[in-house]
């Protein structure tokens, strides 16, 4: 009779993990070589260009901590002539992550300066940032919108010291904003997903949104509702209210202190981001929230 201890299926079990940490050890170091490599960055540049459609140049690349692809000086073609589209990011961080078996991605970009042309006939140029044509017009809704595809795919964004500008035909200026912040977070209470908005804006001029400076907003989005605001700030030159025709928040005191409750009117509100809430006969209420 043949007998196998315990302590050898363990010894083998033991020495194929080492194995899999070895080898996965040796690929994270050769490629932290291969991305700081020419070869590597002309590869980055290349993979760059053919997603987004028209030529990008990156000054260099790397790996930073924790283990994140580090683009720095990213731009397009002749950018850097006054009144042409395209965009340029002082740095860009990509890095992906696995809780739960699933992936999940975070973004970060600093110091992003974004110039949009639409033509006579309504092409925009360039076409990756063609989404972001219409943003003069947008409302928080429409940003909460745009970024669907991201939120089903857990992604982390933070944008940082960034400025968006419109152009005309000629290539003037007729609006933008400047000194972006924004962040995406998701977040998990129990078993709702729900994901965090921060949006900052030091100054705006010709867009719907808001016209002034030190703008700030604050919200929250399910998957039922677009939108719940925790806080918001407009330094008012002029601004535009931007739940105007969307929707018409209501803020509810709580014995003479801070909002408790926040209930944005579901009657008239585009679908499918708004509906009547129980016990509130055509409001959404929403108690506080502890996390």
């Amino acid at each position: 009779m043949r007998v196998v201890s315990g302590g050898y299926r363990s010894g083998g079990f033991s020495r194929f993990v080492a194995l899999i940490l070895i080898l996965l050890a040796i690929v994270l170091v050769a490629s932290w070589f291969a991305v700081r490599s020419e070869g590597g960055r002309n590869l980055i540049e290349s993979q760059l260009s053919k997603r987004l459609g028209l030529p990008i140049s990156v000054e260099a690349t790397r790996i930073g901590w924790p283990y994140v692809l580090v683009l720095e000086n990213l731009r397009t073609l002749d950018f850097a002539a006054a009144g042409t589209p395209g965009f340029s990011a002082a740095e860009v961080r990509v890095g992906c992550a696995v809780r739960t078996w699933r992936p999940s991605y975070t973004l970060r970009l600093r110091q992003v300066i974004a110039r949009i042309q639409e033509d006579q006939d309504g092409c925009v140029t360039p076409l990756c940032l063609a989404p972001l044509a219409d943003l003069t017009r947008a409302s928080l809704q429409d940003v909460v919108r745009m970024t669907s595809k991201l939120r089903d795919q857990h992604a982390k964004i933070y944008v940082r010291d960034s400025s968006l500008g419109w152009l005309d035909a000629s290539g003037v200026e007729i609006a933008a904003i400047r000194d972006v912040d924004f962040r995406m977070i998701p977040v998990r209470i129990e078993a709702r997903q729900i994901h965090y908005f921060l949006l900052n804006i030091k100054r705006a001029s010709g867009v719907r949104l808001a016209e002034g400076r030190d703008l700030q907003w604050e919200w929250l989005t399910t998957q039922e509702f677009a939108y719940i605001e925790l806080s918001s700030h407009v330094d008012q030159d002029g601004a535009h209210d931007p739940d105007d025709d969307a929707v018409s928040p209501d803020i509810l005191e709580s014995d003479g202190k801070a909002p408790l409750t926040k209930c944005l009117r579901g009657e008239g509100a585009p679908a499918p981001f708004f509906t009547a809430g129980r016990g509130c006969s055509g409001f959404i209420c929403f108690d506080s929230m502890r996390f």
